[in-house]
């Protein structure tokens, strides 16, 4: 199948929370490998609507999209629940750290109403989490906890 990492999400997003999570991704960006939109050319996308991007196709590092639309539209294998189902499969690309950075990012902003999971496990996390502490200041409340296959989970946070 393929390294990948995957994401349960309501269909609507809150959009003052969306346009602070892609506030804070954009402040990522200066310290992530170079972007690309998401068929891996042209210019990646932070907007209030939605982040797009993928990797640098023309080098050969390019995978799947990486996209958090604001609101859901697309295919979900469980329609009946209120959590919808994305994912990205981007095979340890160059890219792969700004998608796991992406996704704590969200995770913070939207909480349990954001799960995240991933065929990584801490050691690949880390990375991701210490960029987000160092940029953002709140990467480390997270950790990758794959016994129980619970995923990103909410760490004790020091007072």
């Amino acid at each position: 199948m393929g390294y990948t990492h995957y994401w349960h999400r309501p269909v609507d997003l809150d959009p003052a929370k969306f346009a602070s999570a892609v506030d804070d991704a954009t402040e990522l960006l200066l310290d992530l490998p170079p972007l690309f939109g998401g068929d891996g050319f042209g210019e990646s996308e932070f907007k209030p609507d939605g982040v797009c991007f993928n990797g640098d196709e023309s080098r050969g590092e390019g995978h799947e999209t990486f996209h958090i639309p604001l609101k859901f539209e697309g295919w979900d294998s469980h329609p009946e629940r209120p959590m919808k189902f994305a994912f990205c499969k981007t095979a340890r690309k160059p890219y792969d750290l700004a998608v796991m950075a992406t996704l704590l990012v969200f995770k913070h902003h939207f909480g349990d109403g954001f799960t995240v999971s991933s065929d990584g496990d801490l050691e690949d996390w880390q990375p991701a989490i210490d960029l987000v502490d160092r940029v953002l200041g709140y990467g480390s409340e997270w950790a990758f906890d794959r016994e129980g296959d619970r995923g990103l989970v909410e760490t004790a946070k020091a007072s």
